[in-house]
């Protein structure tokens, strides 16, 4: 019998578990030599990230007011991370904007590592070989490229869906119950990834013959309901909350906004030639080297990369043939998220694909799964099957360890990692930039007032400059620029800033046009009158001297000299609604 006051000991943290939190950390090694720098590619979505997470505060964590941007509209805009908001606004007082920015990145990654370790190690009894698929699922290419690289930090909540498998597995009205918990809190932190892991429920439904032996434990129905009683109240209120913010009558991103984004038969926008397709193509997946990085750009750069590995391909079928009422359910998962990441068209590449839309997958899942009309980028069903793939993996790497010794797991994954960093299409080190805000930003010589930032296009692409949001942490003053991935209204509404984006970028996919060229004078006169207090230009941000020469003419035809001329150049607009010196400009906007 133990004496009294005798301790139980205390229980050891796992050294799978230590090893999975430096592995988290890795990424910032990007970091080195750049100690300003954030883990982002420079032309990524961080400078809107920055603004939300600076922005939104208190009781607009999940959504508010947002008058600083979208200007002369403003209005009601939903948070896009709230994650991010939350652990920045913790961080960024004791570490900084940066340091914030980039632990939040590290702390999501390691979250998903533990998660979906757990899940294995829960699923096949063995603590090594989850490490496997902790370190697929959570550096699969995708996330690495299209998450961290392109700022998208809102997918990197991927955390709460092996937390809700897990328990889901376990069965039983408290299992179902605490797998709707997590699910709900993943459609708190990112709806589009809820759509996105919600469609492997339809394979799964496919798979309950097989329920009970090795899949799941417990009673189906006493988890379905456990799950159901959770989920119903808690996604709904959330799900109620966002419809809230997009119906409000002067919502940014409205519900009509987002219709008018949505696919519809014979959905154009999928076709697989699409310059900035939003499909994976069926190579993608066995894809190798880095020169098969995809890169995309509309409206930022966005990196993509599917290929989860092809020694993770081997060990998922080991495991599948080894083990198939173990592996069967995560296999099943993994094939249809493939599917449905192809679109419609189903494209083994860009020439090959069904001539009309006849993709099962993505269809049953577009017909069926709440919100998937919300998904504009079928291939984000790609972090689906890369965790059935991983689960897979791990299930074939332990049977392997079960015949050939406790050295097979290590080695996996130390294959594994090698193939990511040297074979693999990821960009390693990962892409990283120094967010730079020029003096001049924090003390703009102007009078109160929105402010238009040009070149609004980066260089002439197609890429718009997010870099105005940065800026706008400095100087405070509304913009016009706005969340959505299309040119801003204020410069098709006022034929004055058309005419001047015209004159910056008339060729390309995206561009401006005047419309109306009678009402260019009266909308440059009404300037002042509108509430906008003068234009910043950066020189060095158009395509070439013959465009930056075109706006500048139009900007000192219109306004006169700038009031400050170094790195960048500021001129006010006069307040009076005249042309300045008492001169009527003449504007030539052909």
């Amino acid at each position: 019998m133990e004496s009294p006051g005798r301790h139980e000991p205390v229980k050891r943290v796992p050294a799978e578990v230590w090893f999975l939190l430096v592995l988290g950390a890795l990424p910032l090694v990007s970091l080195a030599g750049h100690p300003d720098a954030l883990l982002a590619d420079a032309y990524s979505e961080y400078p809107i990230k920055l603004w939300c997470f600076e922005n939104f505060r208190g009781l607009e964590l999940l959504g508010g007011r947002a008058d600083g941007i979208a200007f002369p509209h403003g209005g009601i805009l939903n948070n896009p991370d709230p994650t991010g908001t939350l652990v920045t606004a913790l961080l960024r007082p004791l570490v900084g904007r940066v340091a914030a920015y980039n632990l939040l990145v590290m702390l999501q990654l390691q979250a998903t590592l533990l998660a979906t370790w757990a899940l294995v190690a829960d699923l096949t009894g063995s603590r090594r070989s989850a490490v496997l698929a902790a370190a697929a699922f959570t550096f699969t290419p995708l996330v690495l490229v299209y998450c961290v690289a392109g700022a998208v930090t809102d997918m990197l909540n991927l955390w709460p869906y092996p937390m809700a498998i897990r328990a889901f597995l376990r069965g039983g009205v408290r299992g179902g119950a605490e797998a709707g918990v997590w699910a709900s809190i993943g459609l708190l932190t990112c709806p589009y990834n809820v759509v996105v892991f919600a469609t492997m429920a339809v394979p799964a439904v496919l798979f309950v013959p097989l329920w009970g032996r090795g899949v799941g434990r417990g009673s189906l129905p006493a988890t379905l309901a456990g799950l159901l009683l959770t989920v119903v109240p808690l996604g709904g209120a959330t799900a109620w909350h966002l419809r809230t913010l997009t119906n409000a009558e002067d919502a940014q991103v409205s519900v009509e906004t987002i219709a008018e984004t949505r696919h519809v038969e014979p959905y154009p926008f999928l076709e697989p030639e699409m310059p900035d397709r939003y499909t994976a193509y069926l190579v993608d997946y066995v894809a190798v080297g880095k020169d098969a990085l995809i890169e995309r750009e509309a409206g930022s750069r966005y990196y993509r990369a599917f290929s989860p590995g092809l020694s993770l391909f081997a060990l998922a079928l080991v495991g599948l043939l080894a083990r198939p009422r173990q592996a069967g359910l995560h296999a099943a998962m993994a094939a249809w998220s493939v599917l449905a990441s192809l679109g419609p068209f189903a494209p083994l590449f860009s020439d090959i694909s069904t001539s009309l839309p006849a993709n099962p997958a993505w269809l049953v899942s577009d017909a069926l799964v709440p919100g998937a009309d919300l998904l504009l980028e079928p291939f984000r069903y790609g972090l689906g099957a890369a965790l059935g793939l991983a689960v897979c993996a791990a299930i074939g790497l332990d049977w392997l360890g079960t015949r050939l010794g406790r050295w097979v797991a290590p080695a996996g994954v130390a294959l594994w990692l090698a193939e990511l960093v040297w074979v693999s299409p990821v960009p390693i080190p990962l892409p990283v930039n120094r967010p730079e805000i020029p003096a001049i930003y924090h003390e703009l010589p102007l009078p109160p007032g929105a402010v238009v930032e040009l070149p609004f296009f980066d260089r002439g692409t197609d890429r718009f400059r997010r870099v105005h949001f940065l800026h706008q942490l400095a100087h405070r003053r509304p913009i016009p620029d706005e969340v959505i991935g299309s040119p801003p209204r204020a410069y098709e509404e006022n034929q004055f800033l058309a005419a001047l984006l015209a004159a910056e970028k008339p060729l390309g996919r995206i561009r401006i046009e005047v419309t109306r060229p009678d009402q260019v004078e009266s909308d440059r006169l009404a300037l002042g009158a509108q509430g906008y207090a003068g234009f910043v230009v950066d020189p060095s941000g158009f395509a070439n001297g013959h465009r930056r020469d075109a706006v500048l003419a139009l900007l000192e035809a219109a306004l006169g000299s700038p009031v400050y001329g170094d790195r960048v150049r500021v001129y006010p607009v006069p307040q009076a609604g005249r042309a300045p010196l008492g001169q009527e400009a003449d504007l030539d906007v052909q």
